[in-house]
C-alpha cells in the first residue's frame, strides 16, 4: 500500500485526495472512495452515530480503521471501541473499555497518549 504503515499521520485531506506522512517524513499522496470523504465529514462534525451507521452499511474495514484513528483523535472512545470490535482488534477493545472505566479526564488522556 505505497508504504504506508500504522505509524503514519494524515497531513491533510482535500476531497478524494489524501495526504500522508510517512514515520521516515515523506508525504505520500493516495486516493480514496466517496464513502471515506462521507465518512470523514460526518467525523469532523462530531455525527459519530452517522459514521457507525456508514461503515456497517459499507462494511470496509478500511473505513472502520478510519473510523476508530478519527475517534481516537477526537478522543470518542465510543466509536473507536465499535470500529475496533468490527476489526477484530480484540486487544484494543479492551483496552478502550479499561480507558471507559476511568473517571478521571487528565488519567485517561495520559492513558490515550500511550
Amino acid at each position: 500500500m505505497h508504504s504506508v504503515d500504522k505509524n503514519c499521520e494524515i497531513v491533510r485531506f482535500s476531497r478524494e485526495r489524501v495526504s500522508i506522512r510517512r514515520q521516515d517524513g515523506a508525504i505520500v499522496f493516495l486516493s480514496c472512495s466517496a464513502y471515506a470523504i462521507l465518512l470523514w465529514d460526518m467525523c469532523m462534525k462530531g455525527q459519530w452515530t452517522n459514521a457507525i451507521k456508514i461503515c456497517r452499511m459499507i462494511k470496509d474495514k478500511h473505513l472502520w480503521a478510519t473510523l476508530a484513528g478519527m475517534g481516537l483523535t477526537a478522543k470518542e472512545l465510543e466509536p473507536v471501541e465499535i470500529a475496533y470490535s468490527e476489526l477484530d482488534e480484540i486487544d484494543k477493545v479492551e483496552w478502550i473499555a479499561k480507558l471507559k472505566t476511568i473517571k478521571n479526564t487528565v488519567e485517561r488522556e495520559a492513558e490515550l497518549l500511550l
